[in-house]
């Protein structure tokens, strides 16, 4: 009994503190900023620019349905800086607020874009500084220009997917500033996403969709870690083009089209260290092993040539796939690394690009672990003039049309990481299982080919020992850098520093292990305060 009241005490004393914490929360939203005040013994005040809005969701448990009440969360400009406002008796008028104060400031955003661009372009360049081209935005489609329309999935497409309760309680609304998915059983869930925070669309199509006439289109943001996705719906009923136009990625012929470069030589190259691995067991088992590798090959080769990558004025525009096919759309503003890989002993490979924002991929158990969004363009014949021509098609110093002519590359202080710190780690893992031992001069090796690069308006890294990788991060992508020690680094006297764009919880370039890493962060620290 006595213990039985005073669990009792306790939680209705917990029952309190939590009534006057959620009583004394205020939430306002004004002309430029909305702001918030919240808690009960401990007091937070806090407020969000509505140019820093990237998009509002709100949400209803079964409960709140029958209380009238609602959950709304605002996004910022960065995964993992949502602000919940809970319990509203108003919800949906405080998200049409959001709504409307985000669709002004993306307007002012808009106008002062395009004002910054016209002052860079009158602006003298100083003498050595790189050109710039003054590249014209995308001109934004009005508001009575916008292509509206209200979508539900096709039903008898979902049922084949599992999907029928999901196809009957979802709604997606395109409209002329945002663009929106709610969904309504058993509570109610709704996400919206306005145009100018989209950094990316892609277009999915599958061998039923090709049967039933959809396709399902998913929408990135820089703020949230869920895309919205319009899956399942009729092509008929999207205007695809006006779309796109509305997320900023505008149509027109491609400037640059880059056709893979397949062969089987190419293939073998790409694949060797699997080749080397799996060789003992395809002789041993050379009837089994020998028809799915060669298959592989040809699927391989198939795909490879239904592969278009194509460099528009303002986006890049990835086509893949074969049964299943995918169209990716990014705009160059919005790729924020560049990772060009070598296949062993040939200048062909592939580039992956990395969009602003990132996706947590949900799994049975609940969420699973944030990717960043990226796509990936395979068996490109010359790699080797894009490590540098990209970068300056993203900086706006050449045209799309002269992308993967070769450039000269950048000059700057160059750094080599330490190798004591991985090769005692390695050494201590041995202890658990020995034969890690065996690949510590493949270590060596690799570390002693990585170096860190600081040039004039980016970050790279360049490693590799067979498939050779060159990453680079420009200056005005980067939102913050860290540096650090841990304990292998006192212990070596040597430090790591970390590079995190905009839209990004995890590090989007790591430069670990570096003697120097006190000079590396001033180099990057001064190049990214210019």
């Amino acid at each position: 009994l006595l213990v039985g009241g005073g669990l009792a005490a306790l939680v209705f004393l917990w029952l309190i503190l939590h009534f006057l914490d959620m009583k004394r929360r205020t939430y306002e939203v004004y002309d430029d900023v909305v702001e918030y005040r919240e808690g009960f013994l401990s007091r937070t005040n806090a407020f969000i620019p509505n140019e820093n809005i990237a998009d509002a969701a709100t949400a209803q448990t079964v409960v709140d349905q029958v209380l009238g009440l609602w959950d709304v969360k605002v996004s910022c400009q960065g995964s993992g800086s949502e602000v919940s406002f809970r319990r509203l008796a108003n919800g949906p008028a405080l998200q049409e607020v959001i709504r409307d104060r985000v669709a002004t400031a993306q307007k002012d955003r808009q106008l002062q874009e395009a004002d910054a661009k016209a002052l860079v372009a009158d602006t003298p360049v100083e003498e050595g500084a790189p050109q710039r081209i003054a590249r014209p935005s995308a001109a934004p489609v009005a508001a009575e220009d916008a292509w509206t329309a209200s979508l539900k999935m096709h039903t008898l497409r979902a049922m084949l997917s599992g999907g029928l309760i999901r196809a009957l309680a979802t709604t997606y609304t395109v409209g002329p500033a945002s663009v929106s998915s709610c969904y309504s059983f058993l509570g109610r869930r709704e996400l919206e996403f306005a145009y100018d925070k989209v950094t990316g669309v892609q277009v999915s199509t599958g061998p039923w969709d090709m049967l039933f006439g959809t396709f399902s289109v998913k929408i990135w943001s820089i703020g949230s870690s869920t895309p919205i996705t319009l899956s399942c719906v009729r092509r008929d009923d999207v205007d695809l083009p006006a779309l796109l136009r509305q997320a900023g990625i505008p149509g027109g012929e491609p400037k640059l089209e880059l056709p893979a470069a397949f062969s089987m030589g190419m293939f073998l190259r790409a694949h060797v260290i699997g080749i080397v691995f799996w060789l003992p067991w395809v002789l041993a088992s050379l009837c089994t092993l020998a028809v799915p590798a060669v298959f592989g090959a040809v699927w391989a080769g198939v795909k490879a040539k239904r592969q278009a990558f194509r460099l528009h004025e303002h986006h890049i525009e990835l086509e893949q796939g074969v049964l299943y096919r995918t169209h990716t759309y990014a705009r160059y503003d919005d790729i924020k690394k560049v990772s060009v890989t070598r296949y062993a002993g040939t200048d062909a490979g592939s580039v992956t690009l990395f969009v602003a924002g990132e996706t947590q991929i949900q799994t049975s158990k609940g969420p699973g672990p944030v990717i960043p969004n990226s796509f990936t363009a395979h068996y490109l014949g010359d790699v080797t003039p894009f490590m540098t021509s990209l970068d300056a098609l993203l900086q706006g110093r050449i045209e799309p049309g002269a992308a993967g002519t070769a450039l000269a590359a950048g000059e700057g202080p160059e750094f080599q990481p330490a190798v004591a710190n991985s090769l005692l780690k390695l050494f201590l893992f041995g202890f658990f299982f020995p034969p890690v031992w065996l690949i510590a001069p493949w270590t060596f090796i690799a570390l002693k080919r990585r170096r860190y690069r600081v040039e004039a308006e980016r970050v790279v890294v360049e490693e590799g020992v067979l498939y050779k990788s060159h990453t680079s991060v420009l200056f005005d992508r980067l939102d913050s850098l860290n540096q650090g020690q841990g304990m292998f680094g006192k212990m070596f006297g040597n430090g790591s520093v970390t590079l995190f764009t905009a839209g990004s919880s995890q590090p989007d370039l790591g430069l670990p292990d570096t003697a120097e890493y006190g000079e590396l962060y001033a180099a990057i620290r001064q190049r990214y305060g210019k």
